[in-house]
């Protein structure tokens, strides 16, 4: 009860991928014990190599809607050293769509090439779906539908000032979108850069205060017929979609919010102090306020023999004892090794970062920064930022297909229609529907003579095929695992099954009957449960 269902878990500890024989330290084995769905842990000392391990943007992945595999997969860079337990396919945060046939009940007779539907209603307008797949019996049989990109779509995206419109081409894939528009702003926009991601495209802003939402904007987009500009005056969407010549809308942009996000990370700038020192030397560190306000704090270095780490030791402590410091507008110190020490903003994001500090000191010493220097060292992690979604397909997919039911044995099957959402995630939303198919006057019955619902697994037990002809060929036993046996030139045939051999468990039966002149004739399946 430790963790919620489909969290992932995971610690920074050299062995926790050793999940067999001695193992000093917590194992993964601990985490999924405790109910995270995965865990990952290294199986030999990785050193301090964070490309070893899951990079935090694992849970992005996640609340994306990605497999616990898939993001893990995306996440470590260096996995040929570490080890992954857990269930591949967990996805707490999917958003799967919803489905049902249309035209059909369930057990429908089919002959010859009949006409079925199905319809799939996505998720949100987020979420849409690009493609379908149909399954006969857990096999892939046809791609029914399959949406992409239309040539001639708009993509508007009006970012504060640069208001820009992306024609897309012919044969675009979400990825070549993606990273179209990435350049387009990084050509057109002072303040904003683009990065893609595959489907999605990451913009980081290098003002010093967080974006607001965009304001009216009226776009003016040239060679568009039927595509006239915005005339209402409420603020816009960071982000929208047209049909532009196209003849219909599949190709969308989407944004995580209408704002820019203000970034939590706090503003660093490592500081060094070296050299060697004498009695009387001194350091000082100068701090200047966003508003313009300097403190200084300085330490002097004591009779007794000392080194330029212990000043910097004592600077930190100063620093951590200032009143003035201490503040949302001051700044806070760690010392980490060898006179080097980290000087942290208080208050998070890119404007408290704009503090500035500057070291000096006797000119034994080696110090680092000697000018004014902002708190900037992790710069990128500072930038207020946002995310653009492509995806591609229809909120509402109905789709109605023919389906040739003379590649098919007569007799019971189970048809699973798979649609896919039109992102890189594909979550997929799955309907089944049993029917019979008879093409001809071939049948069979498979009756499980001795065998009930539940029975023990170390016994034996016996199932019989019987035809309505003595014209047949084969006649073939299936279960979990393949074919159990099969018989020639019978038209009845009693089966044996060994229950060890299938093991304890859920288990499915069926026989395909087969005739000199090739006609199949696919019994109803049975199922049988045994236990240990």
């Amino acid at each position: 009860g430790t963790f919620v269902p489909g969290a992932m878990a995971d610690s920074l500890t050299s062995f926790g991928g050793i999940i067999f024989g001695p193992n000093g330290q917590s194992s993964l084995l601990a985490f999924v014990n405790a109910g995270a769905s995965g865990s990952y842990g290294t199986v030999t000392e990785p050193m301090a190599d964070d490309q070893k391990f899951p990079d935090p943007q694992v849970y992005f992945y996640q609340a994306r809607g990605f497999s616990l595999a898939e993001c893990y997969y995306q996440s470590i860079r260096v996995p040929y050293q570490g080890l992954i337990v857990g269930e591949p396919l967990a996805a707490p945060f999917q958003q799967p769509a919803t489905g049902h046939w249309t035209g059909i009940s369930s057990n429908a007779l089919l002959s010859g090439t009949p006409q079925l539907g199905v319809q799939f209603n996505a998720a949100d307008s987020g979420h849409p779906l690009r493609q379908v797949d149909l399954f006969v019996d857990g096999k892939f049989f046809q791609t029914p539908t399959q949406l992409a990109p239309a040539a001639g779509n708009i993509l508007n995206l009006n970012l504060p000032g640069t208001p820009l419109a992306y024609l897309v081409p012919v044969n675009a894939t979400l990825a070549s979108i993606a990273s179209n528009l990435a350049a387009l702003v990084n050509a057109n926009s002072p303040t904003i850069t683009a990065v893609a991601h595959g489907d999605r495209v990451e913009l980081k802003s290098t003002t010093s205060s967080r974006l607001g939402p965009p304001t009216a904007l009226h776009l003016s987009l040239t060679n568009s017929p039927g595509n006239p500009a915005p005339t209402n005056s409420s603020a816009p969407h960071l982000t929208g979609s047209t049909a532009g010549t196209a003849g219909a809308l599949t190709t969308f942009l989407n944004a995580s919010r209408n704002a820019f996000l203000e970034s939590p990370a706090f503003g660093i700038k490592t500081c060094n102090a070296g050299g060697t020192t004498q009695a009387g030397d001194w350091l000082q560190i100068t701090v200047t306020k966003v508003n313009g306000t300097m403190v200084s704090l300085s330490v002097t270095n004591p009779p007794s023999p000392g080194t330029p780490w212990l000043l910097a030791a004592q600077l930190v402590g100063l620093i951590h004892s200032s009143a003035a410091l201490q503040g949302a507008d001051g700044v806070d110190a760690e010392v980490w090794v060898q006179g080097y020490f980290n000087v942290r903003a208080r208050s998070p994001g890119l404007s408290a970062a704009a503090m500035q500090v500057r070291l000096s000191g006797s000119s034994t010493l080696q110090l680092s920064p000697t000018t004014a220097t902002q708190l900037k060292d992790n710069l990128p992690d500072l930038l207020p930022r946002n995310h653009l979604y492509v995806t591609t397909g229809t909120t509402n997919l109905a789709v109605n297909f023919l389906l040739n039911t003379t590649n098919l044995a007569d007799g019971f099957h189970e048809l699973t229609a798979v649609a896919y959402e039109g992102s890189n995630v594909r979550t997929q939303t799955r309907i089944t529907l049993p029917v019979r198919v008879q093409n001809s006057s071939l049948s069979a019955t498979l009756n499980l003579l001795d065998l009930p619902a539940s029975a023990p697994v170390q016994g034996t037990y016996h199932l019989q095929v019987a035809s309505n002809t003595n014209l047949i060929s084969t006649i073939t036993l299936f279960s979990t695992g393949g074919a159990l046996g099969s018989v020639s030139n019978q038209p009845t045939v009693t089966f044996t099954v060994i229950g060890p051999s299938l093991g304890a468990g859920l288990h499915p039966f069926y026989a395909l009957v087969t005739t000199p002149s090739g006609l199949r004739y696919r019994t109803a399946t049975s199922w049988g449960r045994f236990t240990n």
